[in-house]
């Protein structure tokens, strides 16, 4: 950042660009900046749980900033498949695409929430959400 400041400088002193366009730059390298501050603190949590439980089966928490990379390390053509307690599902059948560039652009709040019948025994909970 402080090379890219630099070279604004550089510009301005040069006579390239004009105050106003030099300020303009400035503030958009500082927008960068805290959008980027604000995704490394942002997490999406992918929890699947029994519903009216505390019991969590899978608890994964991820920064928002290394989302996209997990989008293209899944197959796309993926399947998997998941058996928990009494259900069957297949978790690739969720819309990760989506559901990324979802987290990407939000703040905080649930992304996904589906629950999956476990016969007699209490739902299944899938829930993605941002914190």
């Amino acid at each position: 950042m402080m090379n890219e400041k630099k070279k604004i400088i550089d510009m301005l002193a040069g006579g390239k660009i004009n105050a106003a366009q030099a300020e303009e730059l400035l503030k958009a390298i500082s927008s960068k900046k805290k959008s980027a501050v604000r995704n490394e603190k942002r997490r999406m949590i992918f929890e699947i749980k029994e519903q009216d439980s505390e019991k969590k089966f899978i608890h994964i928490e991820l920064p928002v900033s290394l989302l996209h990379a997990g989008l293209k390390i899944i197959p796309k053509e993926a399947v998997i498949n998941a058996k928990i307690g009494n259900s069957a599902f297949d978790i690739s059948s969720i819309n990760w695409e989506d559901i990324f560039s979802q987290a990407a652009g939000s703040e905080v709040g649930d992304l996904f929430y589906m629950e999956i019948d476990n016969e007699d025994e209490h739902p299944i909970i899938i829930h993605i959400y941002i914190e």
